[in-house]
């Protein structure tokens, strides 16, 4: 199942203020609290009312959307 790289994005932003700034940059209105994105690695997930916006903030900024996801049934596959 391909799946987005939650670290690999916050990674390629600059971490949880950045991402946050560059949303803002692209949707400057209602966006989550720095603490929410903060958590958005421990879960490894982004909930998805925000990840349109995300997606959406990283492709305008030139990020390739094939590097910002992950298929987890190849590296299960890898594994064995």
């Amino acid at each position: 199942m391909v799946v987005l790289d939650v670290p690999h994005i916050l990674e390629l932003a600059g971490g949880p203020q950045a991402l946050l700034q560059l949303m803002a940059k692209h949707s400057p209105q209602d966006l989550p609290n720095y603490a929410a994105v903060q958590m958005w690695r421990s879960r490894n997930a982004i909930p998805s009312r925000w990840t349109g916006l995300v997606l959406y903030s990283l492709i305008r900024e030139g990020h390739d959307f094939m590097t910002l996801t992950t298929d987890e049934d190849e590296f299960a596959s890898a594994a064995s």
